[in-house]
């Protein structure tokens, strides 16, 4: 194992294990021996302290100015550079210069016999660890304490400096109740300033923390442990500390205080890491009176990945310090009045409530669509000009009429039950408040027409298709589950009008204006904060999720959707956690390629999907668990979750629903990677003529079956049909989606297979080098999809004579496979190994003998494939026997 590495290992491992790392140039050496009495720089040493790995307390007095301080010595390190030493005391004092009430001051910097010194505030009192043991504490006294010394971090940070071992033990609590954060990591910024790069993964991280971690288990929470109980994910993997990672501890710390444990289960610091590397965080303890919200709040922060956390300390310092408003509650209630007397007054009121809810039912619906309504949208449609715009409006009407008319007549029968008594007041009350939330929705479609822009117009059948379903709302027993608790008339009012801009950006999400809806969403979520509403909060994240992952912003993405799912969850809002979790399944598993993780969140879907009772969430969860077997190659896996969901949406929507489009969409996907392109071909245009007959031919969800028509020309030889469905499959997503879109790099790359066959090269360069460009911007450089790209490119540069360049680029590609990020894709990696391999034939003894290994390994991955591959695997084959 490379020195670095043991560098990494060994501060994770110095502390908190039984049994000692093995010896290490780079470890401190044992400080010299300081007496009473001795000069430390102008301080006098009165007594030691403490001693840890990285340095030695000393109890010391400063003459000049007659006061007590704290003289930390900084070890020497074996090898010390000067570079490192230089930054090091640099980095000291800057934070000599932070001058904070919640940071443990320091005074002077300064070098004693080869040693950095620091000179310190003393501060007597207690760690936030002991603090927390004292005594039993309220939720709020342990978060007002915790937040001060966040306020500290967040000061730091201010001014540039990172703590790198933020922990309870590093929180000091005076007498007077004044919280400073002490013991800033400045040591443990030397292991990079050595010239020691942290590690590129971790494979050996965790090997070598199993076989360390057998030595005995760690130590219980309010021991001491160290600093692997406080470390971020991307810090076990070898990246650099910084304010994100500095977040991360805070939220460790401030959990392990409310809820007496540390969030990651492990027993083994091996199971500690991978509870971290997976988001795995224990369940909450029964009865420890912690809100929903704040936990919400320590969650993002506690977020695996660093981008899903909250912006700054300081964003979540603010949204700490918001605090719980107290929700009121109605309380029916007469001082004075007899039980019976209460009796009659709430008997009385319950039916004039009754009462009041079936009044004035179709003033209600005639506010939301009427014929003034009817005439403003029709005029809107003939004025966009659109060839298909008199048939679109057609038919959108018929469906608006359809669902009015069905909410009314569903309204009228929820009031004439209530008033044959055969249901009780709350469950007239749970099925007027589903149908009222229904009719919020025809509002904002019929509000979204009426502004109709071309791409709107297109999608205007769908969009009133997709209209909430009536059904639900007999469904009594669901809507008792997921319905909120009782709130006080004005905050009610409130959140009705926030859910009226979230039916909004839904309705602006299908209409396809996904900028629009995002900034709907965003207001939202940050009233929701402000209002410190969960129910409201949740069903925000979970739209701005959705409408990330449809502007193709997945990071941000899976981000708010993991939100809305804690949320969700925890409020028992069955519908939105199934589909937070249904659409985590999409968005890790298939468009991020962490096909384990996606199937994790599965596990969570599954009976989600199934509980919220509806055939479109059981459909929706099956698609995309298709779309991660599909990604991991897994054919046969993902044929039958395609299926099935197509089986599901044809029996609930009929045969030309847009949403039967879309499974049959991924099935001829699936045929044209298995090698069926007459199948393949039968799907794309079945799916082309449902989605232009709803939607029009203008709409986004119409390139889809255009760019895979395409291919599909391209493999039967039918060159000018594939160079049309492309040109046009490009047109519309640049127009839709923006030139940035990664599906606008997928029609590139089909452009570039036709200029590749048709032999112009210069061509498919272009359109191969800006599709690479896209996937690296919105995907990230270590995207299976970079690893395509850049496998394409570079049989375009060997086909060009630019070796060198060529084999660059499929190196590049290579090394992006052996990640595993895309383990399943066994025909893409294959197709690298045998180009990188016909690149490196001609050179050295050395590189022929790779060759012919990487093409042995393609030959074998082709073979395993089947049939779909034999083209392929004779490509190789004939090479092998030629070279």
């Amino acid at each position: 194992m490379s020195d670095e590495r043991r560098e990494t290992l060994s501060d994770s491992t110095s502390v908190g294990l039984k049994g000692k790392p093995a010896p290490d140039a780079r470890a401190p050496v044992t400080a010299p021996l300081v007496e009473q009495g001795a000069h430390i720089g102008r301080y006098v040493v009165l007594d030691k302290l403490g001693e840890g790995t990285m340095g030695v307390v000393f109890a010391a007095h400063d003459p000049e100015l007659d006061r007590k301080v704290a003289i930390k010595l900084l070890k020497a390190r074996k090898h010390d550079q000067a570079p490192a030493r230089a930054r090091l005391q640099r980095e000291a004092q800057a934070l000599a210069k932070l001058n904070h009430r919640n940071v443990v001051g320091v005074y002077d910097v300064g070098v004693h016999a080869g040693q950095l010194f620091l000179a310190m505030e003393f501060v007597e009192g207690q760690t936030l660890r002991d603090w927390v043991d004292s005594e039993p504490r309220s939720w709020r006294e342990l978060l007002r304490v915790t937040s001060e010394a966040g306020r500290g971090l967040a000061a730091a940070h201010g001014a540039g400096l990172v703590h790198r071992d933020f922990k309870p033990d590093n929180v000091m609590i005076h007498g007077d109740g004044r919280v400073r954060v002490m013991d800033f990591g400045l040591a443990r910024a030397e292991i990079h300033d050595q010239g020691v790069a942290p590690a590129s993964s971790s494979p050996e991280l965790e090997v070598l923390s199993e076989m360390q971690a057998k030595d005995g288990a760690l130590t219980q929470t309010g021991t001491v442990m160290g600093t692997p109980g406080y470390m971020a994910r991307e810090l076990f993997e070898g990246q650099s500390a910084d304010a994100r990672s500095d977040q991360f501890a805070f939220c460790v710390t401030l959990y392990e205080a409310l809820y007496e444990e540390r969030p990651f289960p492990g027993r083994t610091l091996a199971e500690l890491i991978r509870a971290v590397r997976e988001g795995r965080i224990s369940p909450a303890p029964r009865g420890s009176g912690v809100p929903a919200w704040l936990r919400a709040v320590i969650l993002r922060g506690l977020s695996d990945q660093a981008y899903a956390r909250w912006p700054s300390m300081q964003d979540l310092l603010d949204t700490l310090a918001e605090g719980p408003k107290r929700r009121r509650r109605r309380v029916w209630a007469a001082v004075g009045l007899s039980a019976a007397l209460i009796g009659g007054v709430w008997a009385a009121a319950v039916a004039v409530e009754d009462a009041r809810m079936c009044e004035g039912v179709d003033a209600e619906l005639g506010a939301v669509w009427n014929d003034a309504r009817r005439a403003e949208l029709g005029a809107r449609f003939e004025r966009s000009e659109l060839s298909y715009a008199a048939d679109a409006w057609q038919r959108a009407e018929r469906g608006l009429d359809d669902y009015a008319q069905r909410w009314q007549a569903a309204r009228a029968e929820v009031c004439e039950a209530r008033r044959r008594a055969q249901q009780s007041s709350e469950e007239l009350r749970l099925r007027v408040a589903c149908l009222d939330q229904r009719l919020s929705h025809l509002r904002a479609t019929i509000d979204v027409l009426a502004a109709a822009d071309a791409t709107t117009v297109a999608r205007a059948v769908e969009m009133v298709a997709d209209l909430p379903r009536l059904e639900r709302c007999t469904d009594v027993a669901a809507l008792a589950i997921d319905a909120p608790p009782p709130e006080d008339a004005h905050l009610v009012a409130r959140v009705a009008a926030l859910e009226q801009q979230l039916a909004e950006a839904e309705a602006l999400e299908k209409a396809g204006n996904y900028r629009d809806g995002l900034a709907l969403t965003a207001a939202v979520t940050r009233a929701a904060i402000t209002l410190e509403h969960d129910r409201l909060l949740a069903r925000a994240r979970l739209r701005e999720g959705i409408l990330q992952r449809r502007a193709g912003d997945f990071e941000a993405s899976e981000a708010a959707l993991v939100e809305a799912y804690e949320l969700a969850g925890g409020l028992r809002m069955t519908a939105e956690a199934a589909e937070a979790s249904a659409s985590l399944v999409f968005v890790v598993g298939y468009r991020l390629a962490r096909h384990e993780d996606g199937r994790r969140w599965a596990i969570h879907a599954k009976p989600l999907a199934r509980a919220a009772g509806t055939d479109e969430a059981e459909a929706l969860f099956l698609n995309n668990l298709g779309a991660v077997a599909y990604g991991e190659g897994d054919y046969p896996g993902a044929r039958e979750q395609w299926e099935q969901a197509l089986t599901i949406r044809e029996r609930a929507f009929g045969a030309d629903h847009p949403k039967v489009a879309g499974s049959l969409n991924n099935l001829g996907v699936l045929a044209h990677a298995e090698g069926d392109f007459e199948r393949a071909r039968g799907y794309h245009e079945r799916a082309l003529a449902i989605w232009t007959q709803a939607l029009g031919p203008a709409h986004p969800q119409t390139s889809y079956s255009l760019n895979h028509l395409g291919r599909v020309a391209l493999e039967q030889g039918r060159y000018e049909d594939a160079r049309d469905y492309h040109t046009r499959a490009l047109a519309i997503r640049e127009q839709a989606l923006g030139p940035e879109h990664t599906l606008v790099a997928d029609t590139l790359a089909s452009l570039a297979r036709l200029a590749e066959r048709e032999g112009e090269l210069d061509q498919a360069l272009a359109h191969d080098e800006r599709a690479l460009a896209i996937y690296e911007r919105s995907l990230g450089s270590r995207h299976p999809s970079v690893a395509d790209a850049l496998t394409d490119r570079g049989l375009v540069l060997l086909a060009r004579g630019d070796e060198a360049e060529a084999r660059a680029s499929l190196e590049r590609a290579l090394a992006i496979y052996a990640t595993g990020a895309s383990e399943g894709d066994a025909s893409n990696l294959a197709k690298t190994r045998f180009a990188l391999a016909r690149v490196v034939a001609g050179a050295s003894r050395r590189d022929r003998a790779r060759a012919r290994e990487l093409a042995e390994l393609a030959r074998a991955a082709y073979a395993a494939l089947g049939p779909k591959s034999a083209r392929e695997l004779a490509a190789v084959q004939a090479w092998l026997a030629q070279n």
